[in-house]
């Protein structure tokens, strides 16, 4: 059913184990990256003129990487509780 509604080769129950074993490994690694960026970012920020020149730059690039790290902690937590709930 899926292969004739999406055009998706239906991945077997090895490759599906192998994907979840590869998220457990990148996602610490992408909230490390987030986390970095919010605070390069932070520091890149004209405390005077918050909303001039790069600082708006820098203050977006803290509002969008503090948004990734928030959807990556909230998928984090949902595989633990999924994985909970399989037990």
């Amino acid at each position: 059913i899926c292969k004739k509604i999406y055009g998706v080769k239906y991945l077997g129950k090895t490759h599906l184990t192998l994907i979840f074993k590869l998220m457990k490994i990148i996602l610490p690694i992408l909230i490390i990256i987030s986390i970095s960026i919010c605070i390069f970012n932070f520091f890149q920020i004209d405390w005077d003129n918050p909303l001039i020149g790069k600082s708006s730059v820098a203050l977006i690039g803290v509002l969008a990487s503090a948004s990734s790290f928030l959807l990556l902690v909230i998928l984090l937590i949902s595989k633990k509780i999924a994985q909970k709930l399989k037990k």
